[in-house]
């Protein structure tokens, strides 16, 4: 009994909470400055930044984080990594409109501080990416430059002045594109570049990601948004028209599925979540339910995928951003709630959890799961149930070996049951 109450005692301090019917868990980053960038390594290992000198580390999934940089005159406004090698673009905001890169090797235990050009960036927003160890690239409003060591040093291997956004696939191919309506790309690392195509928009915010050396994207954030795709290596862009949304962000894991999340005209809340699983021919929109604006997200995995926003927000999802499904399988009303044991158990990845409503009325029920310090790490159900029998599954594959817990709340009734997952 007492290890119980300690258990539930973890469970009320800890901070998660779902968003209705979104699939998606918000965690506690520890900070109310606002998250402007954020890049995962792997499905437990990752970094999200912002404002006043936050850099937040995770080796837990986003159960935990920890501000692993602590400068508060700079604002952090693009990371990347590969592996225990990171970098950063940041902002001074004591010497105004100053712009330095940051650079770690021990995955954000120290930093290191390096010049940019004296070129003042016209806006506080910037991209930094990295193909291998040595090869990177800055686009920023007003500046394009380029590190051939790691970088170390910087320089400008063009005159021509890009937006915010780029993309390259290797060290040699590139897109980016210019102010007013002009999208280039580059074939010798960005020395030289030809003008692919006119859009109808300005781009002075736009973001790229190709899944193959001919078939990419591009969105908008200007205006009413506009989003592209191409099948010829950006000789052709074709406007998709069924997704006309202010767009925030965009991602993909494989050549087909990807994200976007964006928000409708006229509205200051980035809640739209969309996903392609056929490399943008469909998309299947989602309400996250939070009034909130997000400005990046970022996915691990097909499943696992984190967005950051204002007020230093964060949420995840281990369900691919949308509804974890929930079946009814009786209509007949139970005489009492119940929570049966999962089956199988011990199980290996799956298990299918059963619960009984009871009552006369719908109930707002809550069917969640935790490991075994107490930390909230998936939300089965957050739903409205009228009264039934219903079963759902968890799918732990992306969780290790060990015990959890799970627990149902629904009206006056709680309960908590034990399962192991054995991998």
């Amino acid at each position: 009994m007492t290890q119980i109450k300690f258990f539930l005692a973890l469970v009320f301090l800890t901070q998660s909470v779902l968003f209705s019917q979104s699939g998606w868990v918000q965690q506690y980053s520890g900070t109310y400055s606002r998250l402007m960038d954020t890049y995962f390594i792997n499905e437990m290992s990752g970094f999200a930044s912002g404002e006043k000198g936050v850099l937040l580390k995770t080796t837990t999934g986003g159960s935990f984080w920890n501000n692993v940089f602590n400068r508060n005159e700079y604002d952090v406004l693009s990371i990347y990594f590969i592996s225990d090698i990171g970098w950063a673009v940041v902002k001074d905001n004591i010497e105004e409109d100053s712009f330095y890169v940051f650079k770690t090797i021990n995955s954000g235990i120290s930093w290191n501080r390096y010049s940019l050009d004296s070129i003042k960036f016209f806006y506080t927003i910037a991209n930094i990416e990295f193909v291998n160890h040595t090869t990177g690239y800055i686009t920023a409003g007003g500046g394009f430059f380029k590190s051939t060591n790691g970088g170390l040093t910087w320089f400008k291997p063009t005159d021509l002045i890009f937006g915010v956004g780029s993309y390259f696939i290797d060290s040699m191919t590139g897109w980016a594109c210019n102010t007013p309506t002009k999208i280039y790309k580059t074939f010798n690392g960005g020395y030289n570049w030809i003008i692919l195509n006119l859009y109808t928009y300005h781009q002075y915010s736009a973001d790229f990601h190709f899944v193959n050396s001919q078939t990419g994207f591009c969105l908008s954030n200007r205006y009413n948004g506009t989003f592209y795709k191409t099948t010829n290596g950006g000789t052709d862009w074709v406007f998709n028209t069924s997704l006309d949304y202010y767009y925030a962000s965009f991602d993909f894991v494989d050549n087909n599925t990807g994200y976007i999340i964006g928000m409708e005209h006229f509205s200051n809340y980035t809640d739209n979540f969309f996903k392609t699983t056929n490399c943008g021919l469909n998309w299947t929109k989602n309400i996250l339910n939070i009034k909130q604006k997000f400005y990046n997200l970022n996915f691990s995995s097909v499943n696992t995928g984190w967005i950051v926003g204002d007020s230093g927000t964060i949420i995840k999802t281990t369900s691919g951003g949308v509804t974890i499904g929930i079946q009814q399988i009786g209509t007949n009303i139970p005489v009492d709630f119940s929570l049966s044991q999962n089956y199988p158990n011990p199980f290996n990845p799956s298990t299918k959890i059963k619960f009984d409503i009871s009552g006369t009325s719908v109930a707002q029920t809550f069917l969640s799961v935790y490991d075994i310090m107490g930390r909230e790490v998936e939300i089965l159900v957050n739903e409205m149930l009228k009264p039934g029998k219903y079963e759902v599954d968890w799918n732990a594959a992306n969780y290790t070996s060990g015990v959890y817990y799970y627990k149902i709340t629904s009206g006056d009734f709680t309960e908590t049951r034990k399962m192991v997952l054995v991998k």
